[in-house]
């Protein structure tokens, strides 16, 4: 699943991996234990994955598309 980066200093994913929750997917990028609903943003924002989980669940009660 992982492989040296050309830089020789860093790894890379070879192929995709299926994690079971956001905690566990941040804990292999980290490299530790993170609280995968506030490690995510959402790129080049400061939303994190709470605050957009949160929006969508809020528009599906809601009806909004």
């Amino acid at each position: 699943a992982l492989a040296q980066a050309e830089d020789g200093a860093n790894f890379r994913v070879i192929r995709d991996l299926t994690f079971s929750s956001p905690s566990g997917a941040g804990a292999f990028v980290y490299g530790g234990s993170v609280n995968g609903r506030l490690y995510w943003r959402i790129a080049g924002t400061q939303t994190t994955y709470a605050d957009w989980r949160e929006a969508q669940l809020t528009q599906t009660a809601s009806g909004a598309p």
